[in-house]
């Protein structure tokens, strides 16, 4: 897979020094180019009826907003420009603000004129800030804060540390930051998340070759993933495409199991078999005919386990209880699974009741954990880097895959990599939506992609799926089964 790797502030310096260095072009000139990137964007969400003001600090973060306000003014918007003074302008920032005829040098006394504009735009601090922000430039982020106006970031809020989340110190609110190249590694952050706003990653033109050799274990999972996907040959066959056992439902539970197969289904496996308890038969076979059924061994729960040689791959979770029938079934199935195993749901908080399960859990197995579950299988943890620590740490020690749902899905492997899904949205926040991701990884799995593909594509393509519900049916409204409606390959 080659996902973008989220770098750190000194990596991303060094990799703007290489394309100065090797493009070659001057530093001056990728800050222009930046800006002319960054202009596009923001033309999207201004008018020219808009009274804008660029608040500017004295670094690079600066100059890019010097750089955007002499266009704007070129360009015919009412556009003011304040610099707020804390020290020496640097190099490239000093020659921005010399191409400016009218910058007003604002003390406190500029502070009650934010209100007087549409839009604002951040261009105080820049990813190198690495202290906190008090005392009189506090007082012009807290004046940026209560405003009014629409709040633009330069490549990130100003007092936000770009490599991890800062609990102290002030920090801008923004609407929407336009980060350059790679998204902060402190964007995928519960926490950042009031600061950020809506964030999008612009591509300045960067040496990519460079900034993915370098080291490191965090990515970005966008739209190059679907470069993954496998075409289908004109001579294949269902066999072709692998055949799946899903072990899902339990008494008035059985919705879950439904809703995985059909996902399943939609996503492209050859052939599907679902096991559930008697009951659920004719639920299954009437929802969904193009999957054969299994008897689980009992009216209300599964309870016993068919030969899985056959399979090419095998789910167990969604909505099958933690009956203690069902717990001698997991067992089962974590003893004799020797192909791709997802484990979701109930199947996770019965693993995270016996310490000793953790153990059988064979190698490769996917775990895709909400909050909730995810705790109960590592321990508390109070923040999202609590939560990525322990996850690696999971991820490791029993060699498998965790997959712990969210606003931003982080995914971990073995080898200690963390991969962050951001699309997706609040619609999706039903029940039912992480039965359809089961379904989805168990479909992948068995037509072969491998279990770190399957499970960061399944990932991705959820997701997407879950923007086309919300574009067709709004956030409210939207269910699960319009997520499924929606997968598209």
């Amino acid at each position: 897979m080659n996902l973008p790797k989220v770098i750190s502030t000194e990596q991303s310096r060094k990799s703007d020094l290489y394309t100065i260095e090797n493009e070659p072009i001057s530093s001056i000139d990728l800050m222009e180019r930046a800006v002319a990137t960054y202009l596009s964007e923001l033309l999207e969400h201004i008018q020219k009826k808009d009274s804008i003001v660029v608040v500017c600090g004295c670094g690079n973060n600066g100059g890019d907003g010097f750089d955007l306000a002499k266009t704007l003014i070129d360009m015919g918007f009412n556009t003011t420009v304040y610099l707020v003074k804390y020290g020496d302008l640097t190099e490239d920032a000093e020659i921005n603000f010399n191409h400016l005829e009218d910058v007003r040098v604002y003390e406190a006394d500029g502070l009650a004129m934010l209100n007087e504009y549409d839009v604002i735009v951040d261009a105080l601090f820049g990813s190198g800030i690495n202290r906190i922000v008090d005392g009189e430039i506090a007082n012009w982020i807290d004046a940026i804060n209560v405003s009014q106006a629409k709040k633009f970031s330069i490549d990130l809020p100003s007092g936000l540390f770009a490599d991890s989340f800062n609990e102290k110190g002030a920090k801008v609110n923004a609407d929407f930051t336009f980060t350059f190249q790679r998204p902060k590694r402190s964007f995928f952050d519960q926490r950042s998340t009031a600061y950020v706003g809506e964030w999008m990653v612009l591509d300045i033109g960067l040496d990519e070759n460079y900034i993915q050799n370098l080291d490191g274990s965090f990515y970005h999972i966008n739209e190059e993933i679907e470069t993954l996907i496998k075409n289908r040959f004109k001579h294949s066959h269902k066999g072709t495409y692998g055949k799946g056992l899903l072990i899902g439902g339990s008494a008035g539970i059985m919705g879950a199991a439904v809703l995985s197969g059909e996902a399943c289904l939609r996503s492209g496996i050859g052939l599907l078999s679902i096991m559930t308890p008697s009951r659920g038969e004719q639920v299954i076979q009437s929802s969904l005919p193009e999957a054969l059924w299994i008897d689980g061994g009992n009216k209300d729960y599964n309870t016993i386990l068919p030969d899985l040689k056959p399979y090419s791959a095998v789910a167990i979770g969604p909505g099958i209880s933690t009956n203690a029938d069902v717990k001698g079934l997991m067992q089962k199935v974590l003893k004799q699974s020797s192909q791709p195993l997802v484990i979701d749901a109930d199947a996770i908080n019965i693993i995270a009741e016996e310490e000793t399960m953790k153990e059988m859990i064979p190698e490769g197995s996917i775990l895709t954990p909400h909050p909730k579950e995810f705790s109960r299988l590592v321990g508390s943890f109070n923040n999202d880097e609590e939560k990525w620590q322990k996850q690696v740490e999971f991820s490791k020690r029993y060699k498998v895959i965790l997959l712990v749902k969210g606003a931003y899905t982080s995914i971990s492997d073995p080898e200690g990599n963390i991969y962050w899904n951001s699309n997706g949205n609040p619609g999706m926040a039903k029940g039912g939506s992480g039965d359809v991701l089961t379904g989805m990884i168990l479909s992948l799995l068995a037509q072969g992609y491998s279990n770190i593909e399957a499970t960061v594509f399944a990932c991705y393509q959820h997701g997407k799926a879950g923007d086309i519900a919300k574009s067709l049916k709004g956030e409210h409204q939207m269910l699960s089964r319009d997520i499924i409606a929606s997968i598209t390959f």
